[in-house]
C-alpha cells in the first residue's frame, strides 16, 4: 500500500451511544495497513476502549499530520472536549453539537482533500440534532459535498440524507433542493 495515501476519516458517532465502541471493536479487528483518524473526543474514545477491554491505546492529535498510523494506537481528532463523560442514551444538546461537530470536520477535511473518504459512527439524528439545531446546516454542508463529490466521475457515493427540521423549520427551498438531489 502506497504510504501517501489519505486516511479515512470516522467520525465519533453520538457521545453516549455505542458508536465509539463500534469503532474501538472494528479497529481491533484491522487487519490491512488502511489509515483511520476518529474524529470525536478522545476521553469518550478511553471509555470505549475500558468499556471493551481493549488493549488498544489513545493518541490524542490537534492536526492530521500528528498521526502516528500504529497498530493498537487510535488517532483522535479533537474535535469537542467533554469535561465529564456523558450518560449513555441520555439525549442532550451537548451530544447533538459533539456529533454535528464531527460530522462538519470531516467533511471540512474531505472537501480539501485531507482525508480519502469519511464514515460516520451511530448518531441519534432526530432528537440530538434537533436540540443542537444544526440539522439544516448538517443538509447543506452535506449537500456541497455531494455536489462536489458528484463532479468527479472517478468516485462513487452511496449515501442518504434524512431530514430533520430545526426548532424553526426548515426553508421551504431547502426542502425542494434535497428532494431534488434524492429524486
Amino acid at each position: 500500500m502506497k504510504k501517501n495515501l489519505k486516511p479515512i476519516a470516522i467520525t465519533m458517532g453520538d457521545p453516549s451511544g455505542i458508536g465509539p465502541e463500534i469503532i474501538i471493536s472494528a479497529l481491533e479487528k484491522q487487519k490491512s495497513k488502511t489509515r483511520f483518524i476518529v474524529l470525536g473526543c478522545p476521553k469518550i474514545m478511553n471509555r470505549a476502549i475500558k468499556i471493551n477491554k481493549s488493549n488498544m491505546t489513545i493518541h490524542k492529535i490537534n492536526n492530521i499530520s500528528q498521526a502516528l498510523y500504529q497498530p493498537g494506537i487510535v488517532d483522535v481528532l479533537q474535535v469537542v472536549k467533554f469535561t465529564s463523560l456523558p450518560i449513555f442514551g441520555k439525549i442532550t444538546s451537548l451530544n447533538g453539537k459533539a456529533s454535528y461537530a464531527s460530522i462538519k470536520t470531516a467533511i471540512e477535511l474531505a472537501m480539501i482533500n485531507h482525508v480519502s473518504a469519511i464514515v460516520t459512527a451511530p448518531i441519534l439524528p432526530a432528537p440530538a440534532m434537533i436540540e443542537a439545531s444544526f440539522s439544516c446546516c448538517l443538509a447543506l454542508s452535506t449537500l456541497c459535498l455531494i455536489f462536489l463529490t458528484f463532479n468527479n466521475s472517478e468516485i462513487f457515493s452511496d449515501f442518504s440524507i434524512l431530514v430533520v427540521p430545526t426548532k424553526t423549520g426548515c426553508p421551504s427551498l431547502l426542502q425542494s433542493i434535497i428532494l431534488f438531489v434524492i429524486a
